[in-house]
């Protein structure tokens, strides 16, 4: 690993590179980060870096070394909120980083400078977007987006009545559908979980409690170092997932795995787009539009099914693990909007 990847030392400001300098050093480092990034993380950065690297060559300013110049960043924000020339454009898509010709959303934007905002912290240089004309750019491009009429392209919440709906609708009996139902209910009755945990979910991490179970939620996006946190798959979500595990046969292992086309259930765990792709089949399968719903619906639905049965916020976000009141609030006043009292004067 080079420089680039080593971290900040926050105290200073300044980097750790001499204390990395052998090469066994640098790699037991590089494992340590490796290790301590989530997967999807990963592959998010990787991909968003990828992009920058070949819009930043093609765009002729050469191989790029950090820390990147402000005025590069605030060209390829102005790029990607304008509209990128014709020639880089087609030769971003040549080069395969660029699915399609044309403008890309604020919020892809905002997520690309993300990733190399963490490039050059953990290469210890300060964030481009902390200050400064970078992210004063990144301000100005999200209220242009936004008097463009830009909105944010929420999945739909999957309320109680939606969870019912999808969970009526089966493609076909099989073993595939025992397995959808309980995850379809662990993900709502457990606070919403994120498609990342249904689907990294493990037997192991189960407590049987009075017919019920009780689930252990360890690693969370939100919570790297692990979490003693408990979270209650009870009633009709308990019952599918028992009927679930009596199939799966297994004491340990992820307790949603895939399944072959001849019904044979194997021992990995899905991702999370199996999960999404899940929900969007029963969607499809109950006549709503597919597109409308995916993994995270699962998550805003019960937040938001709380806010219409009147339960407190903070019970809310104690089993959903959301850290943020003005994130989860959105979803519960949403909930709670037609219940109040001041919304029927007429």
């Amino acid at each position: 690993m080079s420089a680039g990847g080593l971290p900040s030392v926050v105290e200073t400001g300044r980097t750790m590179a001499h204390a990395f300098a052998g090469e066994a050093a640098r790699e037991r480092f590089a494992r340590m980060v490796e290790d301590g990034t989530p997967p999807n993380t990963a592959r998010a950065y990787d991909s968003d870096r990828a992009y920058f690297r070949s819009w930043f060559e093609i765009s002729g300013f050469g191989e790029p070394e950090l820390p990147i110049r402000p005025d590069i960043l605030v060209r390829f924000v102005v790029d990607h909120s304008e509209g990128l020339e014709p020639q880089i454009d087609a030769a971003l898509v040549a080069a395969g980083v660029k699915a399609k010709p044309g403008m890309q959303r604020i919020s892809t934007v905002s997520r690309r400078m993300a990733a190399i905002a963490t490039w050059h912290r953990r290469a210890g240089y300060p964030s481009p977007l902390a200050g400064g004309p970078v992210q004063e750019a990144m301000r100005v491009a999200r209220k242009a987006a936004a008097r463009r009429g830009f909105r944010p392209r929420n999945k739909k919440a999957a309320v109680r009545e939606t969870l019912q709906t999808l969970l009526a609708n089966k493609i076909a009996p099989s073993s595939a559908d025992v397995r959808d139902d309980a995850m379809l209910l662990f993900a709502f009755a457990s606070g919403g979980r994120r498609r990342s945990e249904v689907a990294e979910a493990r037997i192991e991490l189960l407590e049987e409690v009075d017919g019920d179970y009780v689930y252990h939620l360890g690693i969370t996006k939100t919570e790297q170092e692990g979490s003693d946190r408990k979270v209650p798959i009870a009633g009709p979500a308990a019952v599918a997932l028992r009927a679930w595990l009596s199939l799966v046969g297994c004491s340990e292992g992820p307790i949603f795995r895939s399944i072959d086309r001849h019904g044979r259930i194997g021992t990995r765990h899905l991702n999370g787009r199996a999960v999404a792709r899940v929900v969007q089949r029963r969607a499809a399968a109950a006549g709503l539009d597919p597109k409308a719903f995916g993994g995270h619906s699962l998550r805003s639905g019960f937040v938001t099914e709380a806010g219409r049965q009147g339960k407190n916020l903070f019970e809310a976000m104690a089993l959903s693990g959301h850290r943020s009141v003005q994130t989860v609030s959105r979803y519960h006043q949403a909930g709670t909007a037609l219940s109040n009292e001041a919304a029927r004067l007429l």
